[in-house]
């Protein structure tokens, strides 16, 4: 997991396979307007570092009839354009940094976070070497005799970009930082009512890797660091912002992308054209919540015709596959499931239930193509 602490200081296109070549071989006769998707990447198109069958061949279907894809991720700790080219080597198209959208790629809207200065986690334990006593391991490993007080300034803020690899030890620094105004080299008489800013992005409680069984995402870190702050200081953990699906602003980012896609693709005028948008995923608590949240923004932006903040977009359709966290067979109970949602989401069961329910990505290709002809 990487922390950033805020401190004072400042190709060669692969050959569709047959079962594709019924609906896709001709370009299409378009709806009026135009669409686009946003695809989701573990579960949906990889998992692990398995390739999911039809997965290269749905992207170039999309590619070919010239469908705007952003490949919207809850996927960070990398850069966009390390993942595009990953992605363009998977399958075998050439994958744009622009079509990227990492769980962090929209902290970039936030003007607060540019320009600070940043250390990571272990510089903090580096710096203050008696505070990570719960990795026996590594107790005292960075102590040094000579090292009376840390040298760095006040800690200004959080930003929480991925699960860490030793939570015990991150837990008790953040907490540390938490309770102290960002210097943990004393303690305080009281603890503040209100800490510092924390900013994070991506609260999947769960992924899809290749094992057959869901794993921990950074949601589950999330909820270990909320529990523990609010167990010690009585005090709910508060963020500054949080990023990633299935918060609107990820949504609305992704939507300028697709945008801008548009306006280079064709013309300026184009872009006012976007009207329909796919959201494909695996995850209900996600994907699916994230996307009917936008449309009911959308919604909302359309009611309200006058708001300068309104969107040309007229609809949102939700597509759900089971080759991820989810289960074809589990549809019916998606609104009885656990609340796996993060606390800063206002949970509704029903936000979990997609426009359509298909099996796989080849599927839910099919489908848009077909939506979009009729």
């Amino acid at each position: 997991m990487v922390f950033k602490i805020f401190l004072k200081h400042s190709r060669n296109i692969a050959v569709l396979r047959q079962p594709f070549r019924h609906f896709c071989c001709t370009k299409l006769k378009r709806k009026q307007g135009f669409s686009g998707v946003l695809c989701d990447i573990d579960g949906v198109l990889l998992r692990g570092r398995q390739l999911i069958p039809g997965a290269r061949e749905s992207i170039k279907t999309l590619y070919d009839q010239n469908i705007p894809v952003v490949f919207l991720t809850n996927q960070g700790l990398q850069l966009e354009t390390d993942k595009a080219e990953s992605l363009s080597d998977i399958f075998d198209i050439q994958v744009k940094p622009e079509q990227v959208v990492l769980s962090h790629s929209p902290m970039r809207l936030n003007k607060d976070l540019l320009d600070k200065f940043v250390l990571v986690l272990e510089d903090i334990r580096t710096a203050y070497p008696l505070l990570d006593m719960v990795d026996k391991g590594r107790r005292y490993e960075k102590l040094n005799s000579l090292q009376t007080e840390s040298n760095i300034p006040d800690v200004e803020g959080i930003v929480l970009l991925g699960e860490p690899v030793r939570w015990e030890s991150a837990l008790q620094l953040c907490v540390d930082l938490l309770v102290s105004n960002g210097n943990p080299s004393k303690r305080l008489d009281h603890i503040p009512d209100q800490h510092i800013p924390v900013v994070a992005c991506n609260t999947d409680l769960l992924w899809m890797a290749e094992a057959p069984l869901p794993r921990f995402g950074h949601g589950a870190f999330l909820l270990c660091l909320e529990s523990l702050y609010q167990k010690i200081t009585g005090h709910s953990l508060n963020y500054g912002m949080i990023t990633g699906k299935p918060f609107l602003i990820t949504y609305k980012y992704a939507e300028r992308i697709i945008e801008k896609y548009l306006q280079s693709k064709f013309s300026v005028e184009t872009s006012n054209c976007l009207k329909r948008i796919y959201v494909i995923g695996d995850n209900p608590d996600t994907d699916i919540y994230g996307g009917n949240l936008y449309k009911e923004h959308i919604k909302h932006s359309l009611a309200e015709s006058e708001n300068i903040h309104s969107t040309n977009v007229a609809n949102v359709i939700s597509v759900l596959v089971a080759t991820g966290v989810h289960s074809k067979g589990n549809l019916k109970t998606l609104v009885e499931m656990p609340d796996h949602v993060h606390k800063d989401v206002i949970f509704q069961p029903n936000m979990r239930t997609p426009d359509y329910n298909v099996e796989n990505i080849t599927e839910a290709v099919r489908l848009i193509i077909e939506n979009e002809r009729t």
